[in-house]
């Protein structure tokens, strides 16, 4: 579920017990860097490839030619290239989006 509203215990209860069946679909563009799971070969061709932030030009969708300024819109130029793939199903629901996760950090 994806919204403003928070996720409650009860929401994290029915999706731990739910039948879902989760897929993976190919990745061509994606902004934020919310989870991942990389191999290290992986992580060493995205740093290699990403860094330094050269603010190249990408070409997405609705968006047309964008100058890359980040992280995230650098890893956009080479989805395509590699093995990259994402989850449309969440694979974790975790409780510190809930409404009474108490967060430590101040």
């Amino acid at each position: 579920m994806f919204g403003k509203t928070k996720v409650t215990q009860n929401h994290i209860s029915d999706f731990v017990n739910s039948k879902i069946n989760t897929t993976i679909a190919r990745l061509n563009h994606c902004f934020g860097t919310s989870a991942y799971i990389i191999h290290p070969e992986c992580a060493k061709l995205l740093k290699s490839r990403c860094f330094p932030l050269d603010n190249r030009i990408v070409n997405i969708p609705l968006l047309n030619n964008v100058a890359c300024f980040t992280i995230d819109c650098m890893m956009n130029s080479i989805y395509k290239e590699i093995d990259a793939f994402v989850s449309i199903i969440p694979f974790v629901m975790t409780p510190h989006i809930s409404d009474d996760y108490k967060s430590t950090i101040e």
